[in-house]
């Protein structure tokens, strides 16, 4: 260590653009040492690094040194590398004067570069939108998106009539942009069906009923349901809520659904943006309104069960064989994790309806962690035990009726087991227990016995196989698919082996 050589004026100037750092100057060149995650902010003048590069880039061998030492250096530093991005990222300091940390100003960047790519490639929004400079997602804009993809091809019950698509404007990359100026929130569909005109909102000027009012009346009436507006906003709302869930990563709080999206993507090999998606189990051209959260992997094998379903019924033969190919797919539906809701030419299939619940558990079966799964179980058992005036603590501490305390343990299990421990006094009958078990909960979790869903590990070959034990398949022409000696449709790892 050794007293800083940075001049006055340049220690007051690091103090004020990072006023949440204690700095010690006189044992360190920067007041913090190398370990510190924001060391290379620090460091970094961008007057004089600029100056600098620029000379050094007219020195070619430098250049060539400089690359070959970089490289050699992150071969050997790559987990210290990333372990220090990950740092800052999740650091609570607040960066500058701008009142906000890392992560923060980078959801902010990552919206508005969303909406920046939607506004220059032309695409129609998907919800994302600004105000005041910020970027924010509007679950009305959302549903908006989901009436012009049932509109767009002109061939169904709704319809964007021709004018709105011939004066789509040009952005200054010469595409033509939905965005652009908002023209996207100013157009206005037509329901063939009863000739009604539906317009986003009231800010929009002429004839026609808001997106709210159209289906709080001519839609509510027709499915016989109050407050489709207020019911259809629900699902964007839970995804939302899910995937900002905070459990704890290696000791550090995250948000379950940036977990999921880093095990996601090594376990598949693709980019998963979110692991939770909105699904509209009537398909979005004949019920744009109603749709529910699920897990991502369910919503994807399911887009594949649909096509060979759709092959299938298509050669049915007569009634009774349709309906045994609709029975036969049944049960490929319900295997998704999580659940997912299915209508195929008006009938549903399968049976089971995701909930919160059951997303969640979905997830631990896909990643699987005994260990932990074993003890949220043992505590969410105790929980849902609990009866007469034991309810009102529980549901107290958790902050929730009693029918959502196993989403609430799920979703934080450490939290949740010390919400109950520190809520409840009673020295005997069950809700002593449940304070034992809250304990217990929490112990495991602190010690490392047990784990949170961050440490869910990938399953390996053995683990494959014992998923897919039969092995021994065959092509059914009735259905127009390979089945498992069962009678199930096989998946793609069976026809694989």
């Amino acid at each position: 260590m050794a007293k800083s050589t940075l001049t006055i004026s340049a220690q007051e100037q690091l103090k004020l653009k990072f006023p949440n750092i204690s700095f010690d100057f006189d044992n360190f060149q920067y007041g913090v040492p190398k370990s510190h995650p924001f060391y290379d902010r620090l460091r970094y003048n961008p007057e004089t690094r600029k100056k600098r590069t620029l000379r050094e880039k007219k020195d070619s061998k430098l250049v060539e040194k400089r690359r070959l030492k970089a490289k050699e250096y992150y071969s050997k530093e790559k987990e210290n590398i990333l372990q220090r991005a990950k740092d800052r990222y999740r650091s609570d300091v607040k960066i500058g004067t701008t009142g906000k940390t890392l992560k923060e100003l980078t959801k902010e960047k990552n919206i508005k570069d969303l909406i920046k790519f939607q506004k220059e490639k032309g695409v129609f929004p998907s919800g994302y939108t600004t105000s005041g400079g910020k970027g924010f997602f509007k679950p009305e804009l959302a549903l908006w998106s989901n009436l012009y993809r049932a509109g767009k091809d002109g061939t169904g019950r709704w319809t964007l009539p021709k004018k709105f698509i011939d004066k789509v404007p040009i952005n200054d990359k010469g595409n033509k942009s939905w965005a652009q100026n908002n023209y996207y929130k100013k157009i206005k569909f037509v329901d063939n069906n009863t000739g009604e005109t539906i317009k986003l909102d009231e800010t929009i000027k002429g004839k026609g009923k808001t997106l709210k009012e159209y289906l709080n009346t001519t839609i509510a009436k027709e499915s016989g349901k109050k407050n489709v507006f207020e019911e259809s906003l629900k699902s964007y709302q839970l995804k939302d809520k899910l995937k900002d869930t905070k459990i704890v990563y290696r000791g550090q709080e995250e948000t379950l659904g940036g977990i999921l999206r880093r095990i996601g993507t090594e376990k598949t090999g693709d980019k998963v943006i979110s692991p939770f998606e909105v699904h509209h189990p009537s398909g979005v051209k004949n019920n744009w309104w109603d749709s529910e959260v699920v897990f991502r992997d369910a919503n994807r094998n399911l887009n594949y069960i649909n096509s060979k379903l759709e092959r299938a019924y298509k050669n049915a033969k007569d009634k009774k064989t349709g309906d045994a190919i609709l029975k036969t797919f049944a049960k490929e539906v319900d295997k998704q994790p999580g659940g997912i809701t299915y209508f195929f030419e008006g009938k549903q299939v399968g049976t089971k309806v995701p909930t919160e619940e059951s997303i969640l558990k979905g997830i631990t079966q896909t990643y699987k962690d005994p260990a932990l799964t074993r003890a949220i179980n043992i505590l969410i058992n105790k929980t849902k035990s609990v009866r007469g005036g034991c309810r009102a603590v529980v549901t107290g501490a958790l902050g929730g009726p009693i029918d959502t305390c196993e989403a609430i343990i799920r979703a934080n299990p450490k939290a949740a087991a010390m919400k109950l421990n520190n809520a409840i006094t009673a020295t005997k009958g069950p809700l002593k227990d449940l304070k034992e078990t809250s304990k217990d909960v929490a112990k495991l979790i602190d010690t490392g016995q047990v784990t949170t869903a961050d440490k869910l590990p990938r399953p390996d070959d053995a683990i494959r196989r014992d998923m897919f034990k039969e092995t021994n398949i065959r092509w059914n022409n009735d259905i127009g698919a390979f089945v498992t000696p069962n009678e199930d449709i096989a998946s793609q790892a069976d026809i694989k082996k």
